[in-house]
């Protein structure tokens, strides 16, 4: 993705996402999906459906975000070994 490509109207975000290519492109590209993935979201291309590839998206974000907040939930503080969840102010 080249941002000044990108049919974006946000070039903070077509920044973004180009940075976040470049700093994770080898990793991702490692990473297998779900068997079907890769056909499932050709389909939805080829039939022009947006609104299915911005749900799988969506999901994707939300997904996501539940993992990161379970994982700040369970950091431990610092030097004390207790769950930040189970710490008391």
């Amino acid at each position: 993705m080249n941002p000044s490509t990108n049919p974006s109207s946000n070039p903070d975000f077509d920044r973004f996402l180009e940075q976040m290519k470049q700093n994770y492109a080898a990793q991702l590209a490692q990473m297998p999906l779900p068997e079907g993935v890769p056909e499932h979201v050709r389909g939805l291309l080829e039939q022009g459906d947006l609104e299915g590839v911005l749900f799988l998206l969506k999901l994707a974000w939300i997904l996501g975000a539940q993992a990161g907040a379970t994982a700040t939930i369970e950091t431990v503080q610092v030097g004390t070994g207790i769950p930040v969840s189970r710490a008391k102010a």
